[in-house]
């Protein structure tokens, strides 16, 4: 994406590279610069011990005065490129809002995809719960209608007197996504909310869901 608006602003390229040489020519005036004021600190101070005479001061001054005078015209060579940049870069403004707004429309028919994929797989999660409930509601009968047999057949017994409810198929451990702790807690369920998973589990499936299985479609108005 970033490539994108580089390239609307392809002119910059030129521009940062003038800027460049100017900046390098810049770096080797002032190594000169300094050469020169290091010459001309060494020359005063021979010259104040009487070490030897300091002949070519006016020539090392002449020097460094050019250097100066040549810094600042490469300064404001700097500045006119760079402001020459931003002018080149405000012309290309129009270019780059309108950029902006076609990649922002195909970016937001990706979002709009995408979030309908996880919406859909809500939906089909809803259905799973549901479906997992009739399981377990088909488990429970089995083991009331077993009770009951046993209640004739041998009152006495362990399943006469105290039923099956000690194997429940309404354990919920299993269905939390991570890996966590033992939980009952139907909000543990992905990100369904915590009624909408535990009345799928009981059989009430809600209006949106219903219409996902008649339509595909995923609607929230539906109630």
């Amino acid at each position: 994406m970033m490539k994108f608006f580089k390239d609307l602003f392809s002119s910059r390229v030129q521009y940062d590279e003038r800027i460049h040489e100017l900046e390098q020519q810049r770096e080797e005036l002032e190594a000169q610069l300094a050469e020169f004021q290091r010459q001309f600190a060494v020359g005063i101070e021979k010259d104040a011990l009487g070490i030897a005479p300091f002949t070519d001061e006016l020539k090392i001054e002449k020097g460094i005065e050019k250097i100066r005078a040549e810094i600042a015209k490469v300064d404001q060579k700097i500045d006119i490129v760079r402001k020459g940049k931003r002018q080149a870069l405000a012309a290309q403004i129009p270019a780059l809002r309108q950029g902006l707004e076609e990649k922002r429309k195909e970016v937001d028919a990706e979002w709009e995809d995408a979030l309908n994929e996880v919406q859909r797989a809500k939906a089909e999660l809803v259905l799973a719960l549901s479906a997992l409930g009739d399981v377990g509601r088909k488990g429970q009968s089995l083991l009331a209608e077993y009770t009951a047999l046993m209640g004739e057949a041998d009152p006495e017994s362990r399943e006469a007197k105290q039923g099956m409810n000690y194997t429940s198929y309404r354990s919920r451990e299993r269905l939390r996504f991570d890996f966590g702790p033992y939980t009952t807690d139907f909000k543990d369920v992905l990100t369904v909310p915590e009624e909408t998973a535990r009345n799928a589990y009981d059989g009430n499936i809600p209006g949106w869901v219903r219409h996902y299985m008649a339509t595909g479609e995923i609607d929230f108005s539906k109630k």
